[in-house]
């Protein structure tokens, strides 16, 4: 069997793929991600996990191979199923989205949340900051910036407007729904509002990012682009060489 932790759309394709030859299940962090990922062709666990429930799960021998398929940003994620792999003995193979670059004249990047905040504050002025990140880092904007100033485009989920009620973004100002989008979705959005300055992660094409940023360039916007980390460890950047190495431990 073969554990695959979710949190990206190539983490289901990945899922399909092997369910083919061998036993999979896919361990999502939330019921939204399982919803999306339901599959008859392989099973789904759902729930946050650190190191120990990962290491719970692997320490029986059931999964011969676990695949890190989780989200760009998901740093936490990745350190603990690495733990656990490694006090399971447990092999373990990492997926990465390639890395694209970006054309644009008004792009900054940079590399930390609390930098994005405080570049999206030095580049509106008067105008509205859009935030195409997600609820999870709203907070760390409404603290240092208006809420008055923010849009936020999230998911449409009790949990994710709750976050934008609580840190005081206007109801007018939340956009909620589930990407990615297309740049034609990109300019309606950020043309409904006088918009100095998109937020967005880069979460690599499969994500949007790509987009988002012409849809800005084409209306003068700066893009603030927070860079995903620096992965040290040995990844591979194509699904096809995830399978090919996944034959090689287990065949």
């Amino acid at each position: 069997m073969i554990l695959v932790i979710g949190g990206i759309s190539e983490a289901r394709t990945l899922c399909k793929r092997l369910s083919e030859t061998y036993q999979v299940t896919l361990s999502m962090a939330t019921e939204y991600g399982a919803e999306l990922a339901a599959d008859s062709r392989y099973t789904i666990l759902c729930g946050n996990k650190d190191a120990e429930d990962f290491r719970q799960l692997l320490q029986d021998g059931r999964y011969k191979l676990a695949i890190d398929c989780s989200h760009p940003f998901a740093e936490n994620v990745s350190r603990e199923i690495a733990a656990a792999c490694e006090q399971t003995g447990t092999p373990l193979l990492r997926y990465r989205r390639k890395e694209v670059s970006y054309p644009g004249q008004h792009i900054v990047r940079v590399f930390s949340f609390q930098e994005a905040v405080e570049k999206a504050k030095e580049l509106c002025g008067d105008k509205k900051v859009f935030l195409s990140t997600g609820s999870n880092h709203l907070a760390d904007f409404a603290a240092a910036i208006s809420p008055e100033q923010l849009v936020a485009r999230v998911l449409d989920r009790p949990a994710s407007l709750e976050i934008c009620k609580a840190n005081g973004v206007p109801d007018a100002q939340v956009i909620a729904k589930c990407g990615p989008f297309s740049k034609e979705e990109n300019l309606a959005d950020f043309s409904r509002y006088p918009v100095g300055v998109v937020v967005s992660k880069d979460s690599g094409a499969a994500g949007g990012t790509a987009e988002k940023i012409e849809a800005a360039e084409e209306l003068g916007i700066s893009t603030v682009l927070i860079c995903s980390p620096v992965y040290e460890g040995v990844s591979y950047d194509s699904l096809d060489a995830i399978c090919e190495q996944t034959d090689k431990i287990l065949g």
